[in-house]
């Protein structure tokens, strides 16, 4: 175990919120403040061992959607912006400095230089066994509430989500994130996590 506390790192829609609620006033880990790349928190923490949560990207693309359009409260994109003509403009959001870094991919929030720099990296299916894993492991006394529920996600079957179209731009935009962590399209449809 590291003697410098660690950093949780809150990539959006990976269950940030929810770890924060339960790390607060911890010895021995500190969320970091803000949606920020891995690269900004080594300026601030520069040997801390850090700890991300990546989601597979069909669930957390149909996540970010939900969260960011009306009537969430977070709303900051157009009422009439489709599922599918976000997923397309995409890349359009990542750059805008209002959103961004919440449009990132959560292989850019993890790396510098193309190489994987947080020291333990847990998966959103499953975060509850391995945050409390992890909280074992590092004497960590911390219990993972499920905290911002979107109560206006829409309920869509899962097979109505995606088209093909749409299924081939976010395995191309997506390439990192579902090569590295083992994530596809199919184990998203066939997880027994909600859409």
């Amino acid at each position: 175990m590291s003697s410098e506390p660690f950093i949780y790192q809150c990539i959006a829609k990976t269950a940030g919120y929810s770890a924060d609620v339960c790390l607060k006033n911890k010895a021995n880990i500190r969320m970091y403040p803000e949606h920020a790349y891995i690269s900004k928190m080594r300026m601030d923490y520069p040997t801390n061992p850090i700890v991300s949560a990546v989601r597979n990207p069909f669930s957390r693309t149909w996540s970010l959607w939900n969260w960011l359009s009306p009537p969430s409260r977070y709303a900051v994109l157009p009422s009439n912006l489709s599922f599918e003509d976000f997923v397309y403009s995409y890349d359009d959001w990542e750059y805008d400095q209002a959103h961004c870094p919440v449009f990132k991919r959560c292989w850019d929030f993890v790396t510098i230089d193309d190489k994987i720099e947080s020291h333990t990296i847990l998966k959103f299916e499953n975060i509850k066994k391995e945050f409390d894993q992890f909280c074992v492991d590092n004497n960590i006394d911390a219990v993972l509430p499920w905290e911002n529920k979107n109560p206006n996600k829409r309920s869509v079957p899962k097979e109505e989500i995606y088209n093909d179209k749409m299924i081939s731009f976010m395995n191309d935009y997506f390439a990192k994130d579902l090569e590295t962590w083992d994530y596809s399209y199919d184990n998203w449809l066939n997880s027994n996590l909600p859409s």
